[in-house]
């Protein structure tokens, strides 16, 4: 389940999976807001192959590109999207997930484990909104961090949202 997208940015990941997956994609996170003349759609992908393992496959220009035209032609299209959005035009943004990868699924806790995380609760844990700690494992919709050398449980559920902090020598590879 995809836990941190709702409403239009569900809709538009459901609408247009499939095709970016044919394309030899992912689609890693779907962001979209609605500003006060247009709905804002963002769309963060990374090749298929590195879904199964953690290969540092770089999304190049042509990448993006292909995806967004492709993107664009099913939103166009869908009369749902069209819909939920009214009036409005949109601007779609296609993008490589970038330094700081947002991870949104349990999969992705689990490709991502031993790495640190920053995540951002909907609610307070240990009377604290923002956590930083290095993802030990995934376990039964639950993300366990190691937190000041202790291992803490953090329900998926209750993560706004959550990204990946890489170091620099991490970064050069």
């Amino acid at each position: 389940m995809e836990h941190f997208l709702v409403g239009l940015s569900k809709l538009v990941y459901e609408l247009v999976l499939t095709n970016v997956s044919n394309l030899g994609f992912g689609i890693l996170f779907v962001e979209a807001f609605p500003s006060r003349t247009q709905v804002i759609i963002r769309v963060f992908i990374e090749h298929n192959n590195i879904m199964n393992n953690n290969q540092n496959t770089k999304i190049s220009l042509s990448d993006c590109e292909k995806t967004s035209k492709n993107i664009e032609a099913i939103l166009d299209e869908s009369a749902s999207f069209l819909q939920e959005i009214g009036q409005k035009s949109y601007v779609l943004e296609v993008s490589s997930p970038g330094l700081q990868p947002p991870v949104c699924r349990i999969s992705h806790f689990v490709r991502f484990a031993g790495k640190q995380a920053h995540i951002k609760l909907k609610i307070p844990f240990e009377s604290k909104r923002n956590v930083t700690g290095h993802i030990l494992r995934a376990e039964n919709e639950n993300i366990v961090l190691e937190i000041d050398k202790q291992e803490k449980s953090i329900p998926l559920s209750s993560i706004h949202k959550a990204n990946i902090i890489f170091d620099d020598a991490q970064i050069s590879q």
